[in-house]
């Protein structure tokens, strides 16, 4: 994500389009990312109701 967005890039004024492509990527990345993490805490925490005999 750190490569696809330059804040020095943004502050000197850069292309437009070109600041809005990196934004929208490191919006993608940033998303994937989350999914990535809750989707590994859900498991994590069905795993350990399952082990723990708890209803969910």
């Amino acid at each position: 994500m750190e490569g696809q967005i330059r804040i020095r890039e943004i502050l000197h004024a850069k292309d437009c389009k070109d600041v809005v492509t990196q934004l929208s990527a490191t919006r993608t990345a940033n998303d994937r990312t989350i999914e990535v993490i809750a989707s590994s805490n859900i498991f994590e925490c069905v795993k350990n109701s399952e082990t723990n005999g708890a209803k969910l």
